[in-house]
């Protein structure tokens, strides 16, 4: 939300990074909730990032990649979504 109005969803963003990320979840049985308590994160934040209303920061992209065994599909999807890439890779 800025000025009190919600952003517009980014649909990039969502079919890039929320898709795929989405898609790990359902293979491994972890809820939105889990995932977020697994990987530190704001339930609530996490959710307008999957849904496209905000972008990954590379660090949680990494995160997320190693929480759900992505193999690199979140770092890539995050990569090709804002450009950011991980330190270190």
């Amino acid at each position: 939300m800025v000025n009190g109005q919600r952003t517009p969803r980014d649909t990039t963003m969502a079919t890039t990074f929320g898709d795929t990320a989405k898609r790990l979840m359902r293979e491994r049985d972890v809820s939105l909730r889990e995932l977020a308590r697994r990987v530190f994160f704001d339930k609530a934040h996490l959710s307008r990032i999957l849904n496209g209303h905000k972008p990954p920061s590379a660090e949680l992209a990494a995160r997320l990649d190693t929480e759900l065994g992505g193999d690199g599909a979140l770092i890539a999807a995050a990569i090709t979504t804002t450009g950011a890439v991980p330190v270190g890779l």
